[in-house]
Parts: C-alpha cells; sequence; structure tokens
C-alpha cells in the first residue's frame, strides 16, 4: 500500500477470487488482472493490479458464494444483485461501511429465503 495526501494505492493479487468492489460515486467492479489459483504451479509468476482508492471510498472483497448464492428456484443471486445492493446503501448516502456490509448480507438472506447454504458467505469492506 502507497500512500499520498489525496489518494492511497493498494496493490491487489487475484488469484482465483472474485472482483473488488469499488464504492465511490457509483458501484462499480475493479477490473484486476485475474491469476490461477495459488499452489496449482510451482514457480508461478503472479501479477498484482494496482487499485487508486481516496478518502470516503469503500473497497469490498466477498468469496464467490455470495453472488453463487441460490434460493429455492435454484437461481443464483449473481454480481448484478449484489450491485444493486450496494447501490441502494450508496444511494441512501451512508458514510457506514457497517451499512454495506449489513444490506448485502441482509439481501443475500431474503433472496435465498429458506433454501440451504452451498458455499460460504465472507466479506471484508475497508473505509478509507
Amino acid at each position: 500500500m502507497l500512500n499520498n495526501e489525496r489518494s492511497i494505492f493498494f496493490f491487489v493479487l487475484l488469484s482465483g477470487h472474485e472482483l473488488p468492489i469499488l464504492m465511490a460515486d457509483e458501484v462499480s467492479m475493479i477490473p484486476v488482472e485475474h491469476n490461477l489459483a495459488m499452489g496449482l504451479f510451482e514457480k508461478l509468476a503472479y501479477k498484482p493490479g494496482e487499485i487508486q482508492l481516496k478518502p470516503g471510498n469503500v473497497f469490498l472483497l466477498c468469496t464467490d458464494g455470495v453472488k453463487e448464492a441460490i434460493n429455492q428456484e435454484e437461481e443464483c443471486f449473481e454480481k448484478a444483485r449484489m450491485i444493486a445492493s450496494l447501490q441502494q446503501v450508496a444511494n441512501e448516502g451512508s458514510a457506514n461501511v457497517a451499512d454495506y456490509v449489513q444490506h448485502l448480507v441482509d439481501s443475500v438472506a431474503d433472496f435465498v429465503k429458506d433454501a440451504p447454504q452451498a458455499d460460504d458467505i465472507t466479506l471484508l469492506a475497508i473505509k478509507i
């Protein structure tokens, strides 16, 4: 991580993980190069991506269990619902990072209802 007065630069290495999400003026997936999962090949070179964040931005990482959460009709939650859920919080003008996480967790729970959980749902959110 590098820091200057106006921005923070993160170096992110994705190796089989979901794209990070940025909540700034709008909610969007951050395009970072994907790498193969770690441990598959010896001496494999990985390429980190650089992300520039500004004060007030929220950076969210999650496991695929969020977008792949399945309801009783066997439909997946998917990226579009994930982005829409986070955008609702952004539109309300919340400055609390916990509001993004809780709203997304609640949205997934409302979507799946009583369907059994098939995968982990893990979120990490950082406010700059």
